[in-house]
């Protein structure tokens, strides 16, 4: 499915409103037609002093045309951008829903095109349905009213009318058309290369500021293209409003001249002669945005097209699971698993089990691969060999949500939002006040929590910045004290903390632990002694696999 026949699927979902702003659309445009065609007559009554019922006839239609004009605007503008706003909602919703499955190792570097999706693609895709879908069903609604109306008044009006129409609806649009769509990828582009720019930048501003300070004129270069394809974007709609113009003005003349022969033939009243060239003029108010809609199509397309792209990126090996997996009370069971990051070796033909209840920890320097432990097990990457199962199902039978609901995770790099502490506590589980101070309380964090003027409610910064390192390891700690999760996967959870800290909180990790399976990843090795077993690993490779104990004494000899 295309870009374009997945937006016409969401809009389907709405083609009630559609029509009916289409409609209002159309009203709104004939009574501007309606308007200009009153105040003509008006005009040309006025000049020769008709009665005055006649004259106030015609001031009240003036005065009618104006207020529904302004009645069917504002309806048209109430239910288009109703439906406008649900279909934005309606793909962001979508866009997010299909990014959450994917595994990281699916979409790659793509951080910057993702964010140039979510900020400006769905953004770019109102204008489908405002500029794509609505302008040609309200061209159409006044084309074929106007041309009815003027036929029965002047054909060669009406002629000229459906000339216009097919001038600025299909000739213009045609003739611009791939220039247009040209343009559209080329600012695509630029954008996207911005954007990556951009967050580059933002990421690593102090070592740019302060040792790159090159990268600065980059980003300047890459957004001068960026300014550069879109002022010719916009030349050409430009052009296109001129064309649009002398549209007008040939409609006008030909209009006027056509109405004047048939003032002159006496087969029309001289009113008629201001009257039909207003009438034509006006009716072109709907046909105008149909060229600025073919680029709008040809933008809708590319974004639309972007993102189905990025969601339609194959997994390799996973299965989306159709119901819930039957669970057992197995552990964790590695069996000749190897994993390679693109040519890279990081897993080699490892083996092991991990009982149900028990607890080990991962041991490893950087590199080893025992992190690569962890994100097969959540799902990120896909074995190259070899088999995983967890609790008695095959991991490749399981999706990532379903993983998520049967495993507890705190990594390395702690993920904190935006918001209170109390909402980012109940992001992971519904709970009460009592047990999220209970669960600070384990974690170490209560005190200052407590501290705080606004406690609970103490709005963290993006991703937790007003927190020090170890406060935010505390508070993900904490997050984890909330869940009921058969499995729980820790990453380096403790770095960073002072040896007091560790005392303190490293046993309520264990007693959390209790009756659960823990793998606790680290390079601690003064945090061996509180688990019952010790996996370790070097260069892809597990170099000891035993009781804790046992692995103690070799190191000691």
């Amino acid at each position: 499915m295309n870009g374009i026949s997945h937006l016409m699927n969401v809009i389907r979902q709405y083609k009630g409103q559609v029509f009916l702003a289409g409609i209002l659309g159309a009203c709104t445009i004939l009574c501007s037609v309606g308007l200009l065609g009153a105040s003509a007559v008006l005009i040309s009554k006025a000049a020769v002093v008709p009665a005055i019922l006649e004259l106030m006839t015609l001031v009240a239609l003036v005065r009618f045309f104006g207020i529904f004009r302004a009645v069917f605007r504002y309806a048209e503008r109430l239910v288009s951008h109703d439906v406008t706003l649900k279909v934005l909602a309606n793909l962001r919703s979508w866009y997010y829903r299909k990014l959450m499955p994917l595994l990281p190792g699916a979409v790659g570097n793509k951080g910057a095109r993702l964010f140039k999706n979510i900020l400006n693609d769905v953004e770019i895709l109102q204008f489908f349905y405002l500029r794509v879908v609505a302008a040609p069903l309200v061209c159409v609604l006044v084309l074929a009213v106007m041309s009815i109306v003027l036929w029965m008044l002047v054909p060669e009006a009406a002629i000229i009318l459906i000339l216009a129409f097919a001038l600025e609806g299909l000739v213009f649009p045609f003739v611009f058309g791939m220039r247009q769509k040209k343009h559209a990828e080329d600012e695509q582009t630029a954008q996207e290369r911005f954007y990556q720019l951009t967050s580059d930048f933002l990421l690593g501003f102090d070592s740019v500021w302060f040792s790159a300070r090159n990268k600065v004129e980059d980003v300047k270069q890459v957004r001068q293209n960026l300014y550069r394809k879109q002022r010719e974007s916009r030349n050409l709609d430009g052009l296109l409003n001129l064309c649009n113009g002398l549209t007008g003005v040939f409609v006008l003349a030909g209009s006027f001249y056509a109405a004047a022969l048939a003032v002159e033939n006496g087969s029309l009243d001289g009113v008629y002669l201001v009257m039909i060239p207003l009438l034509a003029w006006s009716a072109l108010e709907a046909v105008q945005p149909m060229p600025l809609a073919v680029r709008f199509l040809f933008e809708s397309q590319l974004a639309m097209d972007d993102m189905l792209q990025v969601v339609h990126t194959p997994v390799r090996g996973r299965e989306e699971a159709c119901e819930a997996p039957a669970w057992k009370d197995d552990g964790i069971i590695f069996d000749h698993v190897s994993f390679a990051y693109q040519d890279r070796m990081v897993l080699q033909d490892i083996s092991f089990h991990v009982k149900p209840g028990e607890r080990a920890a991962v041991l490893g320097g950087i590199g080893s691969g025992k992190s690569t432990v962890m994100n097969l097990l959540l799902g990120f990457y896909k074995q190259n060999s070899g088999s995983i199962i967890l609790d008695g199902v095959p991991l490749d039978k399981v999706n990532v949500e379903q993983l998520g609901q049967h495993i507890a995770v705190v990594r390395q790099d702690c993920a904190l939002f935006s918001g209170t502490i109390r909402e980012n506590l109940s992001y992971v589980a519904d709970c009460s006040e009592d047990a999220m101070k209970a669960a600070l309380k384990k974690a170490g964090l209560l005190d200052y929590v407590d501290s705080l003027p606004e406690g609970l409610d103490y709005v963290l910064a993006e991703s937790g910045s007003n927190l020090s390192g170890g406060q935010k390891k505390r508070m993900a700690l904490a997050q984890l004290f909330l869940q009921d999760k058969p499995v729980v996967l820790l990453d380096e959870v403790l770095e960073g903390l002072d040896e007091e800290n560790i005392r303190n909180i490293l046993p309520a990790i264990l007693d959390y632990c209790k009756g659960r399976t823990l793998l606790y990843i680290t390079h601690d090795l003064s945090v061996v002694d509180a688990f019952e077993r010790v996996i370790e690993f070097r260069d892809g490779q597990i170099v000891y696999d035993g009781a804790q104990s046992a692995w103690t004494l070799e190191q000691d000899k």
